[in-house]
């Protein structure tokens, strides 16, 4: 399991429309997404093949939308 930090980052583990295993977690103070693998994919665009960090709005088909299970 990998963690995430940077919530506030425009990148596909933080849009509603990646898929892939991913929660929210929080320890401590500090809020962290967990995943299991650094890939997953786009649910806009035919589950093209993505990477975790990957910046939004990089391709045209790009609709980013913060993922509603991250706090404001």
């Amino acid at each position: 399991m990998f963690k995430f930090i940077d919530l506030q980052k425009r990148c596909c583990i933080t849009c509603q429309y990646f898929r892939g295993q991913r929660r929210v977690e929080v320890i401590g103070r500090q809020t962290f997404i967990d995943y299991n693998s650094t890939m997953g994919s786009c649910g806009m665009f035919n589950n093209v093949p993505k990477q975790v960090g990957d910046p939004a709005d990089m391709t045209s088909y790009c609709r980013y939308k913060r993922w509603i299970e991250l706090p404001d």
